[in-house]
């Protein structure tokens, strides 16, 4: 099929990184830098040293590089490659939908689904929360990373760098 073909069907071809159907997703055995539209390039998704989900300075170190492993479904866990494949990203259900890093299982509040959005960027969400909420970032000074309602949030639009080493 011609490269136009695949434009007719609907897949997107973003930065390198098949999108929309295509079942594989990123790159498994990849890491990515995440960013996202509201922060900007200079901030990106990282861990503390405790192992909580947090918005940290740009970099190259491990505690900002994610990978995406498939779980079934057109989902991914999001793991961190300082904690390994045996922490995932997250999400509480609650007040705050707040991010956290834990024990990977096969929990809808750990499965992420990548959605693409205009300009290059993407919007995750979690299976138990469904297309309604999103991940975002507080517009506070920590900008830590939450469920938010979906909208048309600079915070949910995000950017998946691909990183080589």
């Amino acid at each position: 099929m011609k490269w136009w073909g695949l434009l007719i069907v609907g897949i997107w071809c973003w930065g390198g990184i098949l999108l929309a159907s295509c079942p594989q997703g990123p790159d498994p055995n990849a890491s990515y830098r995440l960013t996202n539209s509201f922060l900007g390039d200079e901030r990106a998704l990282a861990v503390t040293a405790e192992g909580e989900p947090t918005m940290g300075k740009a970099g190259t170190e491990a505690r900002q590089l994610w990978k995406f492993v498939p779980a079934g479904n057109g989902y991914f866990h999001l793991t961190n490659e300082v904690l390994g494949p045996a922490r995932s990203l997250e999400v509480r259900s609650g007040n705050q939908n707040e991010a956290f890093m834990g024990k990977t299982g096969d929990y809808a509040t750990q499965l992420w689904k990548i959605t693409p959005e205009k300009d290059g960027y993407i919007r995750l969400s979690c299976s138990l929360m469904g297309a309604g909420r999103s991940l975002d970032t507080f517009s506070d000074g920590e900008n830590k990373p939450f469920m938010g309602r979906t909208g048309n949030y600079t915070g949910q639009y995000w950017k998946l760098t691909k990183v080589t080493k």
